[in-house]
């Protein structure tokens, strides 16, 4: 899923709703 690419930094901000990439950035930072 786009969630689970994002944690590793394969999806773009542009993929994903402000609000999840935001979640998933604080994760990973």
């Amino acid at each position: 899923t786009n969630l689970f690419r994002a944690r590793w930094g394969l999806a773009t901000k542009e993929e994903l709703p402000g609000d999840v990439w935001a979640k998933v950035a604080g994760g990973v930072l």
